[in-house]
């Protein structure tokens, strides 16, 4: 390349392109509101203010239209600048010492010494900043925050804490706390000599600690040494050890299998749940819905579950809260009609009403049952990862940021778990469900008479059915649980056959042969052509190759002109991309 695009593309890495990290955070943090490029800088809380009191048209407020200021910053920017940004992110980079694992802390300090080394203040300094300067006020105070929360000092020896990961405030917390403006405005300086002359002086309005961005974000990074880190940072996420992951990390295993097997077994069961002996149609359809509040009641049990992995002063609790309410409001809708069902038929009064009604709760059971084992419970009553909000940029930029597939892809994996679950539920229904049926409606009920034990009595011979039937019961739940992995090993195979034959390859076609075919393959379809001067082994060739690494250019070109090729050839690129 030539100087000015190489320097570009750098640039465009590092800090100014679309797949920057440090363009990522820019905008997850919301800085954009603090300092909109080519604006006058905006200091202190006005930028979390901004979004409700600003006067500016809503247009000029937006992310579209900051993205756009943003590029057309970058396009104007001069080559000066851009290698001025360059060496200074790369010397914070290269003495941050283990801030380099907290990448977003990284960036928040780079813009800081950004903004300060753009200000009046360092540009007119006639005497240059103290030696060391960047290691004792902003790398070291954070490195000591890292090392404390793993060690103490005993006998002059750093000693590893008694302390679980879930009690410790490790990277990941510390890096989350640059991720979103409240995190941000959290950092405060430790304000002690002013706040004993405001004691002594009785000024009472004047606060006891100052936040860093109450500051003008030009005096900011030469306040970091006077930074209470101490008070700033705090845990986002518990990691404990515990059951509750179950819950939370795979409702959707336990929706799909329990509710669906509830509403086989609850249809195929009528005996249970008849009333006077007989089963009405409005009992069974609402005895059969209670399969949307079995799936209701999962998922409340993992909302709750996922309470105590986040703590109350986190964002997350407000979202959880709403979603825990909404969950209520269904298991209301999914479960409260079968109490009236039950009553008007126990008393000989149902009717078209309690019939109606039971339609209407198992259509809604089953909208909710799909709803909860088809979509993620994160983007449930609010959705963290595709919406417009700006509030959670972050966890979009972030947290769930990921390759999507191509539609080719996307619609071959929906296709794989639509005849997984499809196979499944079929054949679960008529080999575990429907053969189950008969041993229900004998067992239910049944008492064994005429027997005693001489510990016991007759209280567990008695009820020997009833231990039998809940055995069965369990037993079939596994059994309902194992068919699904049968099946997508079934489809798996199908698919992954069918896919070797689409790239034309056999897939009978041993491992090994593959492996030591490549090096011939690969001499014949790239290397071997009619101007080459001098004859190598595959071998011998193809080993030159790689000992060039995937990027190495320059010795590429050399083994170009050894095998007499064109530089217009694969030499030029990646051989491996081929």
């Amino acid at each position: 390349m030539s100087p000015n695009q190489a320097l570009l593309t750098l640039h465009a890495d590092y800090i100014g392109g679309h797949n920057a990290n440090y363009r990522k955070w820019y905008f997850a943090a919301q800085l954009d509101l603090d300092d909109a490029i080519g604006q006058t800088q905006n200091p202190g809380l006005n930028r979390l203010k901004s979004i409700t009191r600003e006067k500016r048209p809503q247009h000029e407020k937006s992310l579209n239209a900051a993205l756009e200021r943003w590029r057309q910053a970058m396009n104007n920017m001069s080559q000066y600048d851009r290698v001025r940004q360059l060496a200074l992110y790369l010397l914070c980079w290269g003495e941050a010492t283990s801030v380099r694992f907290a990448p977003e802390c990284l960036c928040f300090i780079f813009k800081c010494a950004d903004d300060y080394y753009r200000s009046p203040e360092c540009q007119n300094r006639a005497d240059p900043v103290p030696e060391g300067l960047y290691l004792r006020a902003v790398i070291s105070p954070l490195y000591r925050f890292m090392r404390d929360q793993g060690y103490e000092v005993v006998e002059g020896k750093f000693v590893r804490r008694e302390k679980d990961h879930e009690s410790i405030i490790g990277y990941d917390d510390i890096n989350q706390l640059f991720w979103y403006p409240e995190g941000i405005a959290r950092i405060m300086l430790n304000d002690k000599a002013s706040f004993m002359l405001a004691k002594l002086w009785s000024f009472a309005h004047i606060p006891r600690k100052t936040l860093l961005i109450d500051l003008p974000p030009s005096q900011r990074f030469m306040r970091f040494d006077r930074i209470d880190w101490k008070r700033v940072f705090f845990k986002t996420y518990y990691e404990k050890r515990s059951f509750g992951h179950l819950l939370v990390n795979f409702n959707r295993v336990w929706v799909i299998h329990i509710a669906m097997y509830y509403f086989y077994t609850s249809y195929n069961s009528p005996t249970i749940y008849a009333i006077n002996g007989s089963s009405s149609p409005a009992m069974t359809w609402s005895a059969v819905a209670l399969g949307g509040a079995v799936a209701t009641v999962i998922m409340i049990c993992a909302t709750l579950a996922e309470f105590s992995y986040i703590p109350t002063t986190w964002n997350n609790t407000s979202h959880l809260t709403r979603r825990l309410v909404f969950l209520f409001v269904t298991l209301a809708l999914t479960c409260g009609p079968t109490f009236y069902v039950a009553i008007v038929e126990h008393n000989g009064t149902g009717g078209s009403l309690a019939l109606i009604l039971g339609i209407v709760q198992f259509f809604i059971s089953v909208v909710a049952t799909l709803l909860f084992a088809i979509m993620p419970s994160g983007r449930m009553f609010g959705d963290r990862v595709a919406g417009k909000s700006r509030k959670y940029l972050a966890s979009q930029t972030f947290t769930a940021s990921y390759p999507p597939l191509d539609k080719k892809s996307r619609l071959a994996s929906i296709l794989l778990w639509v005849l997984v679950f499809s196979c499944k539920f079929t054949e679960s229904y008529f080999f575990l469900t429907l053969s189950f049926s008969q041993p229900i409606r004998v067992m239910v009920g049944m008492k064994i008479q005429a027997c005693s034990d001489r510990l016991f009595g007759n209280a567990l011979c008695t009820n020997q059915a009833e231990f039998t039937l809940t055995i069965m019961f369990i037993m079939d739940l596994v059994l309902f649980f194992l068919d699904t992995f049968l099946w997508f090993v079934i489809w798996n195979t199908v698919f992954s056959i069918a896919r070797s034959f689409w790239l034309g390859l056999s897939i009978w076609t041993p491992w090994q042969d593959i492996f030591t075919r490549l090096p011939k393959r690969i001499y014949a379809k790239i290397l071997a052509t009619q101007v080459m001067e001098v004859k190598y082994k595959p071998k011998v060739s193809i080993g030159q190759w790689i000992a060039c690494g995937s990027h190495n250019k320059h010795c590429y070109r050399s083994l170009c002109r050894r095998y007499g090729m064109r530089l217009s050839s694969p030499c030029t690129g990646n051989i491996f991309s081929l």
